[in-house]
């Protein structure tokens, strides 16, 4: 059985690109990497209990991740080539260029030491938990995301930026001593009229943002709880298992449709953001309309490794909700 699918025809010297698998993670029983442990538990637990042939993906939806693959690698390489030159050529004095150290095997103190894509592993509660970090400098730990320009102006993902730097920062101490992490938002639909126009639209296309890290201790607590989660709904049947919440399956706020003649539904009088402005209107008009609650599709449920073994997703796609 093949592992990929194209079902848009791409062409094979894009093809090829998209469908390349570099990952070098751990890959034992008792061991779970920083990304999949901020994973929700019913997919963490689902997935580990699938069986025979996993489905095989369509390399369109491979696109925005190879995409963000390219742009780690292109920094890397930069970053490797010859950093000092290229420092002097951006202005920086010949000695802050000569004190760089890429990849030191420690820290030292006398120089400006820079660690990128290394892969760090520690043991807790039996379970060996590793990632590795896009890039650190001067003991803090930067990410770079090339996402849509509405990861800047919702700001929704700042909890997860958060939990993956405190993360990083408790498996590498001694590299990682910052209370902040650093994301590099790269945009990859960035309009330049709208930077103009738009309130609250990032000025330029590429951007940066900090974030103030947990405590360490804190951070350990949220690790040792989610894998008592893990451990806890490990045999449970699937109706036992914390059903992904509408975050987590990346659902767009609900929206509350008012329409003031209930036999007449194809078009709402008036959508509303919260329930209690839908219901206040529906008061205001005698009580005699209807209003009809709209949730975001679960968009993560496509890219999701229990799909098919999981009864949340089955509900949707029966209430038409998830589309495949």
């Amino acid at each position: 059985m093949s592992k990929f699918t194209n079902s848009q025809d791409i062409a094979l010297p894009v093809a090829v690109w998209l469908a390349s698998d570099d990952y070098d993670g751990i890959n034992e029983d008792n061991a779970i990497s920083v990304t999949s442990l901020m994973k929700p538990v019913r997919e963490i637990v689902l997935a580990g209990r699938a069986t025979g042939e996993p489905m095989a993906q369509d390399i369109q939806q491979l696109i925005a991740s190879s995409y963000g693959t390219a742009i780690h690698d292109a920094i890397e390489k930069a970053w490797l080539s010859n950093p000092e030159q290229t420092l002097r050529d951006l202005g920086y004095p010949k000695k802050v260029a000569e004190k760089l150290r890429i990849n030191p095997d420690e820290p030292d103190e006398d120089n400006i030491n820079v660690f990128m894509e290394n892969r760090e592993s520690r043991v807790i509660a039996g379970i060996t938990v590793n990632g590795k970090y896009d890039f650190v400098i001067e003991e803090e730990v930067h990410d770079f995301k090339t996402t849509g320009t509405y990861s800047w102006i919702n700001d929704s993902k700042a909890d997860d930026y958060i939990l993956q730097g405190s993360m990083y920062r408790w498996l590498n101490p001694t590299k990682i001593t910052s209370d902040y992490i650093t994301i590099h938002f790269i945009f990859t639909d960035w309009s330049a009229l709208q930077a103009k126009t738009s309130k609250g639209y990032p000025p330029l296309r590429i951007m940066s943002r900090k974030y103030e890290l947990m405590p360490l201790g804190k951070t350990e607590e949220w690790i040792r709880n989610k894998l008592s989660e893990i451990r806890r709904f490990a045999a449970a049947p699937d109706n036992e298992i914390p059903l992904c919440t509408p975050k987590e399956l990346w659902q767009s706020d609900p929206v509350y449709k008012y329409y003031r003649d209930p036999n007449k539904t194809t078009r709402s009088t008036k959508n509303y953001k919260t329930q209690a402005e839908a219901l206040a209107r529906l008061a205001q008009d005698g009580n005699k309309g209807l209003v009809l609650t709209t949730f975001g599709a679960p968009k993560k449920c496509a890219f999701c490794a229990a799909l098919n073994n999981c009864a949340q997703a089955d509900q949707y796609i029966a209430e038409g909700k998830l589309k495949l």
